[in-house]
């Protein structure tokens, strides 16, 4: 059949259309298909990238938290260490002194645990090489039993072993247990003339410490029931020169109680390794860090990063590293203790870091996910359109089908591309579409992702910095400035005592302390450290500064004998002056009680006297008229009589009329409580004085302390 060249035109036209109609539709399925192809894929990938992202932010603000808290943990248990040597150093003193005075044989009962049960508490001799009973050194040195006792009360957790080694064979020792009715059980070899204390490991090694007048500390493997005792161990002499070794073991759950509020933590693995590269300290019970192996060394195991951590702690450093432990990845962060090659680590498990960070990317995909959602309606829409387009386009050329086309899927182009750049890392990406339509609400829906990640991640670092500040600020002062105050009171007839200490919402560095320098005299004290900066006298330094004078005051104290308080006082001031970068400062005063006679000596450099009351009648003790003026001088307590002592933070607040305390408030709120206890009299002054300052809230330390003297 012939056809004119209009007919001809118009089936060429035709098939033109319909070809070019075919051929467009399915370029167009093919695009949107692709599309949502691409879409799937960007999903995964967004939310894996940003997944990685957060966990390594999160990595990095842990590593540096644990950086900046670290090296305070470490200091507090440097600041235990040398407690220990100093009370070694004691023993040592106390020791000199027995051996160089020729004083008469000791009436401390002295038990032979050859033929008599020993108990803990008691002083117990070993013969070892002498082979028989005390010798006259031995039974001089019996006077040492007192002051192992005043030690020994220092420390509140048990096993503690005191013992004397001299250079004769012999040896004088009490064991302090968990009960105090416990039987000390001895190896039968102590009990016979081989056993000579100066083959002992402990006697050797301070031995060799003769003139270096320092204390030594090691662990001695297998000692208490196969199990291992850190010691400190010095050398003492007599009138000829070196006499023997005195030392002090405890066991690790000793030094676990004394720091594990500060230190040992339940979620990181804390532990505290010596120059040999053993643990001698640690809060895992098994696996690599578990304690009480003395033939492991933690620079020879077979994990490279480990050892070589190992190697860096021991060589003093303070550092971080990521390592691998047990089959878990962590981070390993340390610090130096001292100077003697000890050094302190703690491990955080990096599982535990990242499940905030997997709360992002699991938040992250699941609004991916909804945009999805959103999209797979529109996409379904577009399918239907094109169905109804193709045969609206079948006298449509080519070109125009391509153009419209290519406009179409810019948009899609667009938030492809912008999804790319996300999954990049740039999470402050705008994707601009007016199209006025479903896919311009689509684009929206992504910015609005944006701005929630953007969100996400600053609240991550803000949770990171707020647990950084709460681990290096609050805890650890409040946790140092308590750990160091005395808890158990002195019972006696003739008086009774009571202390409080009330830590302020910025903890500054208040304290008190009492303890006995010998059988009659009690020290008392007071104390609050200060700094011209008011940032300064606050938090961790203060708390530490505190840790500090506490500990120079008690060796000044007990080396003055308690002579001349004022001297000791003036002594510990100038010891504090030095190489004080920080400027700080303490007001101290200190009380000197003869228990047998009542009489009181004192010393005191803070603005705020002591309170003695006799009966209705208050009278001031060194009150101060100058700034930095050393007030002294001596009083004999009466039967009745309190004595009253606090820090100057009391006189800082004021009462609901605006008016501040005095010595008038004084007077009025105690003359009533003149035949109570002590005990009963602090908390009646503690509740009057925080019913008084309801108003104005606490600004600083509040410590009290209250004696009744019975005499």
């Amino acid at each position: 059949m012939k056809m004119n060249i209009h007919g001809k035109a118009l089936l060429f036209i035709c098939a033109a259309g319909v070809s070019t109609s075919l051929l467009l539709g399915s370029m167009f399925f093919l695009g949107l298909k692709e599309a949502e192809n691409l879409l799937d894929r960007q999903v995964v990938t967004l939310a894996g990238n940003i997944t990685q992202e957060a966990e390594n932010f999160a990595e990095d603000e842990v590593r540096k938290r644990m950086e900046s808290v670290i090296l305070q943990k470490a200091y507090y248990v440097e600041i235990f260490m040398q407690e220990l040597e100093g009370d070694v150093a004691i023993l040592a003193k106390s020791m000199t002194n027995l051996t160089q005075e020729n004083s008469a044989a000791s009436a401390y009962r002295i038990y032979d645990p050859r033929q008599e049960n020993v108990r803990s508490g008691q002083l117990y001799f070993l013969a070892g090489a002498s082979g028989g009973s005390p010798s006259p050194k031995a039974l001089q040195s019996a006077n040492i039993g007192d002051v192992m006792h005043r030690l020994a009360k220092s420390y509140e957790a048990a096993p503690m072993l005191f013992y004397i080694g001299s250079k004769d064979g012999w040896s004088l020792r009490m064991d302090f247990m968990s009960n105090p009715d416990e039987l000390i059980v001895l190896p039968a070899e102590a009990l016979t003339p081989a056993y000579d204390t100066r083959d002992r490991y402990w006697y050797k090694l301070g031995k060799e410490a003769v003139g270096k007048d320092v204390a030594e500390i090691i662990p001695i493997y297998a000692s208490l029931g196969g199990e291992t005792l850190l010691a400190c161990v010095m050398p003492y002499e007599d009138a000829d020169g070196f006499a023997g070794v005195v030392g002090i073991s405890i066991a690790p759950v000793v030094l676990q109680q004394e720091i594990k509020k500060e230190v040992l933590t339940e979620d990181n693995i804390s532990f505290l390794i010596n120059p040999q590269g053993q643990i001698v300290l640690s809060s895992a019970k098994e696996g690599t860090f578990a304690p009480n192996r003395p033939d492991f060394d933690l620079r020879k195991t077979d994990n490279q990063a480990l050892s070589q951590a190992a190697e860096d702690m021991i060589a003093g450093n303070n550092n971080s590293k990521r390592v691998q432990v047990d089959g878990e990845d962590c981070y390993l962060v340390y610090a130096h203790v001292g100077d003697k090659g000890w050094s302190y680590g703690e491990l955080v498990k990096l599982e535990e870091v990242r499940s905030d960070a997997q709360f992002i990317g699991l938040s992250t995909k699941k609004e991916l996910q909804e945009l999805q959602g959103m999209a797979a309606p529109l996409l379904e829409k577009i399918r239907i359109y094109l169905f109804c387009a193709m045969g609206m386009l079948l006298v449509v050329l080519f070109w125009v089908s391509w153009r419209w086309a290519k406009n179409f899927t810019r948009p899609f182009t667009e938030l492809a591309e912008g999804m790319r750049r996300v999954a990049g890392g740039h999470f402050d990406e705008k994707i601009h579409i007016s199209t006025g339509d479903e896919i311009e609400k689509l684009a929206d829906s992504f910015n609005a992702m944006t701005d929630d990640l953007n969100v996400y991640m600053q609240e991550l670092s803000e949770a990171q910095a707020k647990k950084a500040q709460a681990a290096a600020g609050l805890d650890v002062a409040i946790g140092i400035q308590k750990g160091l105050l005395p808890k158990a009171f002195p019972k006696s007839e003739k008086f009774s005592l009571f202390a409080r200490m009330e830590p302020a919402k910025e903890v500054g560095g208040d304290f008190y302390d009492f303890y006995y320098l010998d059988k009659n005299r009690l020290v008392l004290t007071m104390a609050s450290v200060d700094s011209s900066s008011h940032d300064m006298g606050k938090g961790i330094p203060a708390a530490l500064f505190m840790a500090v004078a506490k500990n120079i005051l008690r060796n000044c104290l007990n080396t003055n004998r308690g002579k001349n308080p004022a001297a000791a006082l003036q002594q510990a001031m100038e010891r504090l002056a030095e190489e004080n970068v920080e400027k700080l400062s303490v007001n101290v005063f200190v009380g000197i009680l003869d228990t047998g006679t009542g009489e009181l000596s004192f010393a005191n450099t803070s603005p705020t006297p002591a309170l003695l009351c006799h009966g209705e009648d208050i009278e001031e003790l060194a009150k101060r008229e100058d700034v930095g003026e050393l007030k002294q001088g001596r009083a004999v307590l009466a039967h009745g009589n309190v004595l009253f002592l606090y820090t100057d933070n009391v006189w800082s607040h004021s009462g609901a009329d605006g008016s501040y305390l005095d010595l008038a408030w004084f007077q009025k709120t105690m003359a009533p409580m003149a035949t109570e206890s002590a005990e009963n009299i602090t908390l009646t002054m503690e509740a009057a004085m925080k019913s008084y300052r309801q108003k104005s809230g606490q600004e600083g330390d509040i410590a009290l302390m209250v004696l009744r003297w019975n005499g």
